[in-house]
């Protein structure tokens, strides 16, 4: 509900039409998609929640994605790539607690109880979560070199 009316205020206070209109001067077609999954990954591991990165920042960076000529697919990929990348890795994430939990029934309070066990938790995710988002990049890379006659025809303001 707060994710929904964050949102909402947003929008019709002008928040995401200033972040768009100021995003299509600074963001280049050229890394668009790249700086998008970056801007998404930092954004959800300071918040902690992916799902509050896509309706926020994502709505913005969707908005400067289309006028600047991508596909929508490529754009909500890339935003929730990054969105889920910073949700994985995140301290403050609910899912890393759930899965401290269940992974090591026997700690207090989902934070492991010996160092070994802390060690294999952080390594886990800090691989599996960079191995995904350097496929995903290279992916944002190559679609850009397919996309790129279409975003170059664009006029910056």
């Amino acid at each position: 509900l707060i994710i929904g009316s964050l949102s909402g205020a947003w929008m019709v206070s002008g928040v995401v039409p200033t972040l768009i209109y100021y995003g299509i001067q600074i963001i280049h077609p050229s890394f668009f998609l790249v700086s998008t999954c970056l801007i998404c990954c930092i954004v959800s591991v300071m918040t902690g929640s992916s799902w509050t990165t896509i309706a926020t920042i994502g709505i913005a960076l969707m908005g400067i994605g289309e006028a600047q000529g991508f596909e929508p697919g490529w754009i909500a990929g890339a935003i929730i790539s990054g969105a889920y990348f910073g949700d994985k890795v995140s301290p403050l994430s609910a899912v890393r607690v759930h899965w401290n939990k269940k992974q090591f029934p026997d700690s207090r309070r989902g934070i492991a109880t010996t160092q070994t066990q802390n060690k294999t938790r952080q390594n886990y995710y800090a691989s599996s979560a960079l191995y995904t988002l350097c496929i995903s990049s290279l992916l944002y890379i190559f679609a850009y070199v397919e996309t790129v006659s279409d975003a170059a025809s664009i006029e910056r303001p």
